[in-house]
């Protein structure tokens, strides 16, 4: 047996036996390790820590799901979690989500051991310091849909969920485009509770490696400000310092697929589509926690719960200035004049070294295709060496922070997101003209096939231009920039973020006619416009010279002129949101 696994299994007796009397257990527990809780098992555990501990502890209910049940939440606090999840606790506050993908079910486990250890213990644990949020499980149909078929890269434990939800989406992927009522749900909680750290628990793979757990922290230059420095120089690497004395050598999550993570790995990027991303837009920091699916279960299970244990005594000793980053980045933003909105590796920034605990890997032959190749990794041959980390971002695309945005009020699926996501919207009560800058849309370029449940768009050109005496109309929505909300509004408002609803089709309807011309009746209309405008004239008989296909298409003619008729209609690529250079802050109807 090897000294990892004799330590972890080790641990795993001791906290078995430390269970105080009358405190539930886990089915993955009664299992002897092998085991994970199904959905009703997980409820029913919780439902006995309320019991065992009523003065500290509640299980509620919030938002709906797609599976049709409702988000269960485990509240914990010192003092009693009747005024949880409401926001300006005094005490920093710890929110984790489990079971996004259900077939990863370490992070269930965990918390459930996690928790009742708190309860049983509260100082020791840090729950005088800290309230917790427990998301018991957020892919509730993905529970719902158990076996042990699905997941051909893991080991254990005998039966899982499904990555999918009862809707079949990926629901680490929308956390911005909010297609599930679990993400609309989620998305209140957030708010509400207001974490100022937040874990989201998974498995992974992608190389083999011997570490049990590898970290996908917020990417720091992403998140920005003093809070962005504060977690990069302090708060990692006195998490991933506190995990290696326990027994855990974590590392930043290992970046390959299908590579050798011995020559170094590019740190990921989060961007808002992800749990991590999308906190990282309200200055909320997180980690998502990734177990390797080729480890044991009990080892991938203890990896989570040491994660949860020291996250939650940092909190309690450095929270309050955690806190303190959070707010004064808060301010900071809605102050400056460009907003970030894409992000690139930084190729001349020096990378940093970490020390990886790797196998020795090689290529063999496959006998699958002509002249294939896999890589092997050989578990004969562990090795520690420093490889390169490239873990310095910068921006690729910024915008300058308008006064507001205007979302037409027909756009009613964007004004529901920013309203849950506590946007703050000045809604117009009468007609009244502002200037505006218009946007109209170039180059779109979109997925071949669906993904997720759209044609995602990964090139969205808009140019924009000064317009005067633009008409907002009675429930057009104005929402001002100088608000805590504003780098999420620029992520999901500017159509140059990867995550901007452009990008996510909420306004492909635009990039379509409604009305036509039929050339025999807009032909007379095309001799008079040229007879009319010298201009246009030039610019018509210009057109012809520089393109040979235009000059001898009569119908691309027609359409050029249509264009610039009174008869083109005016949404055509014309993009929905405006941009306010100036904004009073009161609604022009009232």
């Amino acid at each position: 047996m090897s000294r990892k696994l004799a330590v972890a299994l080790a641990w795993f007796v001791i906290c078995s036996a430390s269970v105080s009397a009358g405190s539930p257990k886990t089915v993955f527990e009664h299992s002897g390790g092998s085991g994970s809780a199904d959905y009703d098992q997980v409820l029913a555990f919780y439902r006995e820590l309320v019991d065992a501990y009523p003065e500290r502890a509640c299980l509620r209910e919030r938002g709906m799901t797609d599976a049709g049940e409702p988000l269960a939440i485990l509240y914990l606090s010192f003092d009693g979690c009747e005024q949880l999840p409401g926001k300006g606790g005094q005490r920093p506050r710890l929110l984790i989500m489990n079971g996004i993908h259900p077939g990863e079910p370490a992070g269930v486990t965990a918390s459930q051991m996690f928790a009742r250890d708190a309860l049983a213990e509260p100082e020791r644990a840090g729950l005088d310091k800290v309230d917790i949020a427990i998301i018991a499980a957020y892919n509730i149909g993905g529970m719902r849909n158990r076996g042990n078929p699905t997941r051909a890269n893991q080991v254990g434990p005998e039966a899982y969920g499904f990555r999918g939800n009862a809707r079949n989406l990926d629901l680490n992927r929308d956390f911005v485009k909010a297609d599930s009522r679990n993400a609309m749900s989620f998305t209140r909680l957030f708010h509400d509770f207001d974490p100022d750290l937040f874990v989201d628990t998974h498995t992974t793979n992608g190389a083999d490696y011997q570490h049990v757990i590898t970290l996908l922290a917020t990417q720091a230059d992403q998140l920005g400000g003093s809070l962005g420095e504060y977690w990069r120089q302090r708060f990692m690497p006195m998490l991933y310092g506190r995990m290696a004395r326990r027994g855990e050598n974590a590392v930043p999550y290992v970046n390959v697929f299908g590579q050798d993570p011995g020559e170094g790995w590019t740190e990921f990027l989060d961007t808002p589509r992800y749990s991590s991303g999308f906190a990282a837009m309200f200055q909320v920091p997180g980690i998502v926690s990734e177990t390797h699916m080729l480890k044991p279960f009990e080892q991938r299970v203890e990896a989570q719960r040491t994660l949860l244990v020291v996250g939650m005594r940092l909190l309690a000793e450095h929270g309050e200035t955690l806190r303190d980053h959070r707010l004064a980045d808060r301010r900071d933003w809605p102050t400056r004049d460009h907003l970030p909105v894409a992000w690139a590796l930084d190729e001349d920034a020096e990378p940093e070294q970490l020390e990886f605990r790797g196998y020795e890997a090689r290529l063999v032959d496959s006998p699958f295709g002509r002249d294939e190749q896999r890589r092997v990794f050989d578990r004969s041959k562990p090795y520690r060496r420093s490889v390169p980390y490239r873990n310095r971002y910068e921006p690729s695309a910024s915008i300058r922070r308008p006064a507001a945005w205007v979302v037409p009020r027909g756009w009613h699926g964007v004004i529901e997101r920013l309203e849950a996501n506590d946007v703050h919207m000045v809604e117009i009560t009468e007609s009244v003209a502002v200037d505006a800058e218009v946007g109209r849309i170039g180059p779109v370029e979109s997925l071949d096939s669906p993904w997720e449940g759209h044609f995602y768009h990964h090139r969205y050109e808009v140019t924009w231009a000064p317009e005067r005496s633009v008409v907002l109309q009675p429930g057009d929505h104005v929402i001002p920039s100088d608000q805590p909300a504003v780098r999420y509004l620029a992520a999901v408002l500017s159509p140059a973020s990867p995550d901007a609803f452009a990008r996510w089709n909420f306004f492909d309807t635009v990039l379509g006619r409604k009305e036509h011309f039929s050339p025999y009746i807009f032909e007379t209309h095309a001799i008079e416009m040229l007879e009319e405008d010298a201009e246009l004239r030039a610019a018509f008989e210009s057109a012809k010279v520089r393109d040979e296909a235009f000059a001898a298409s009569r119908t691309a003619q027609l359409r050029w002129l249509y264009e610039r008729s009174r008869f083109a209609e005016s949404a055509y690529r014309r993009f929905p949101i405006l941009r306010l250079p100036h904004w009073s802050g009161d609604s022009p109807g009232n």
